[in-house]
C-alpha cells in the first residue's frame, strides 16, 4: 500500500516531446515496493472528436493498457477553450476526468483509481501544429474500493498537437 506523489516536467523538442512524473507512491497489491516513482513519457497526444478531447502523456505510444501514463478527457472542448487560465475542477462527475494507468510498474494491481483535483490550461489547439498547455495540474489519487487518498499529482505540460498514426489512434469524418 501507498501514496502516489508527483512532480510532472516537460521538455519539448522540435522532434522529441517528453514528460516527467516524479513523486512516490502506495497502491495496494502493487507487485513492485515502490516508495518513489518517475514516468519518462516521450508520447504526448490531444485526440479531438465531436467537442470532446483526450490529452494522453504515456511512456510510449502503445496501448494504454500496456504502459504507465496520464490521460485527462475534456468533456466540453469549446468550454475549456473559453476558460482558458482559469483552474478548472477534475472529476469522475467533471467537464474534465483523469485517469492514470501504472500497468508497468504495477502491472498485477486491480485496484481502481480515482483522480480529483484541478487543472489550468493555457493554451488549447486540436489541429496539427497547434500548442496544448496547462501551467498547473494538481491530483489526488483515490482508492476506488476505499474512498481512501492513495497518491498525489503536481505538474505542468507543454506540447505540440499531431496528427496521424500513431497519434491519433482513429480517423474522425
Amino acid at each position: 500500500m501507498g501514496v502516489l506523489g508527483f512532480a510532472l516536467v516537460v521538455a519539448c523538442g522540435e522532434e522529441l516531446e517528453t514528460a516527467t512524473l516524479v513523486g512516490w507512491l502506495h497502491v495496494p497489491d502493487c507487485h513492485s515496493s515502490v516508495t518513489s516513482y518517475r514516468l519518462d513519457a516521450r508520447y504526448l497526444t490531444l485526440e479531438y472528436l465531436e467537442n470532446q478531447a483526450i490529452i494522453r502523456m504515456q511512456t510510449s505510444g502503445v496501448d494504454f493498457g500496456r504502459v504507465d501514463g496520464l490521460h485527462l478527457h475534456l468533456r466540453d472542448f469549446a468550454t475549456a477553450q473559453a476558460e482558458l487560465g482559469v483552474a478548472r475542477p477534475v472529476g469522475l462527475s467533471e467537464d474534465v476526468r483523469a485517469g492514470i494507468g501504472l500497468f508497468e510498474t504495477c502491472p498485477g494491481s486491480d485496484v481502481p483509481l480515482h483522480l480529483s483535483g484541478s487543472i489550468t490550461l493555457n493554451t488549447l489547439g486540436k489541429s496539427k501544429g497547434d500548442e496544448v498547455e496547462a501551467s498547473s495540474l494538481v491530483l489526488d489519487l483515490i482508492d476506488g474500493r476505499t474512498g481512501q487518498q492513495v497518491g498525489h499529482l503536481e505538474g505542468a505540460f507543454d506540447f505540440t498537437v499531431r496528427r496521424g498514426s500513431p497519434y491519433r489512434r482513429f480517423a474522425g469524418r
